[in-house]
């Protein structure tokens, strides 16, 4: 291969002024990021496995959990489910906030609730998400056909939009507060 060479742009005044405005933006939304890790070694997925859980959704379950005690109200948690088995599949939504997560969370912070009942609801809760994920990755979820819909309205001039994509609920249903991607290594990341 060749080595890189730089490239040099001829940017008007304007564009010049545009993008330096972006990157002071920029660097003031990367000022007012808190970013926080604990690299937890007490056990990892081979025993999350030995459990008979799915390590994600065990991960996704503790991310819910986590999110309910901060906020004390359910997180809409947006998790990527990948369609490659479908001819140029991309990703469909994994809905990780489920009747069972809330269960479970609400469970944890109840203190008259026995462990083994959490348990019970830690699993129930694993068990649900591990079945919407693969539900999604079939290509059975409703985020992307929906999306589809949308877009073929909008590609062919339908306006309004049908009132289904105006919805209280639909619309509501589409704002996530948490979103996560699963990038398995056996490396540290975040």
């Amino acid at each position: 291969l060749p080595a890189p060479q730089k490239l040099t742009f001829d940017l008007s005044p304007k564009a010049q002024t545009l993008l330096q405005k972006a990157a002071t933006q920029h660097d003031n939304l990367i000022a007012d990021l808190d970013m926080n890790y604990l690299h937890y070694t007490g056990y990892g997925k081979n025993w999350i496995k030995t459990q008979k859980m799915s390590p994600d959704s065990f991960i996704q379950m503790a991310i819910q959990y986590a999110f309910y005690k901060l906020h004390r109200v359910p997180g809409a948690h947006y998790e990527s489910a990948q369609t490659r088995m479908y001819e140029a599949g991309r990703t469909e939504t994994i809905r990780s906030c489920s009747n069972e997560s809330v269960a479970f969370a609400r469970a944890m912070l109840t203190p008259s609730e026995s462990a083994q009942t959490k348990v019970a609801k830690l699993r129930s809760a694993v068990d649900a998400h591990k079945s919407y994920a693969s539900k999604a990755v079939q290509g059975y979820g409703v985020d992307r056909h929906l999306l589809g819909l949308k877009l073929i309205a909008r590609e062919n001039n339908i306006s309004p939009l049908p009132e289904l994509f105006k919805d209280p609920g639909l619309l509501a249903s589409q704002h996530m507060r948490l979103s996560t991607s699963q990038v398995a290594s056996r490396y540290d990341a975040f």
